[in-house]
């Protein structure tokens, strides 16, 4: 059982150096609805319940991610108030719609809120470090670990009305891993694309179902 568990990160150790090992295991979410840079929270959002709020920052983080990765050059923060509402863009890549929640759960107006955000975001670009391990880690990684298990990306892509898929609280390389089953162990875990859909990361290992994972 140990084999399983450890064979994994030793293999992450030695493909990505222990400048990232101390982030070979999963993670519990630090503050749930933060959008992040690196480790660095830039803003929080707000959902009507915390698996909504789940999946909505899996899709915004995954749209900030997307265009760190496709402009490496000048990144452009601007808001903008369209149909539904006011925008945070960057490059004119729409990264989140200000909801009611938002505005409700920071107490002020959508255009104040996105100005708001706007300016930490600009402000958080400026951490050159920062934004080169954001680069290098969260586009939909080749392999994330749950609680000591790994997990390989299949490029399957499953929706959300497929089945329903509910967060496990934890997150891998500052992606937060989804789940469809109460298993402790699960064959399969999700994470979110900026496109909506859900990737599919399969077990790398298949544990001993005789034996229950230690606790974390």
């Amino acid at each position: 059982m140990k084999l399983v568990r450890l064979a994994l990160p030793l293999i992450l150790w030695m493909t990505l150096g222990p400048v990232t090992a101390q982030r070979l295991d999963s993670e519990p979410v630090p503050i749930q609805g933060q959008i992040v840079l690196d480790s660095r929270g830039i803003f929080s959002l707000g959902a009507s319940d915390p698996e909504t709020l789940a999946a909505r920052t899996a899709l915004v983080q995954a749209r900030l991610n997307r265009v760190l990765a496709d402009y490496p050059g000048d990144l452009i923060v601007t808001t903008r108030q369209l149909a539904a509402g006011w925008v945070l863009l960057i490059n004119d890549q729409q990264i989140v719609t200000i909801t009611a929640q938002d505005t409700k759960r920071h107490n002020t107006s959508a255009q104040a809120l996105g100005a708001e955000w706007a300016t930490s975001l600009k402000n958080i670009l400026q951490d050159q470090a920062a934004l080169n391990e954001q680069r290098k880690f969260n586009i939909l990684p080749e392999t994330v670990v749950l609680k000591s298990y790994g997990y390989g990306r299949t490029n399957r892509l499953v929706t959300a009305d497929a089945f329903k898929i509910v967060t496990t609280g934890q997150v891998s390389f500052r992606n937060q891993i989804f789940t469809a089953t109460t298993d402790p162990i699960p064959r399969e875990v999700y994470l979110r694309s900026a496109e909506g859909d859900w990737m599919v990361y399969e077990l790398l290992s298949n544990p001993d179902p005789s034996k229950k994972p230690t606790a974390p």
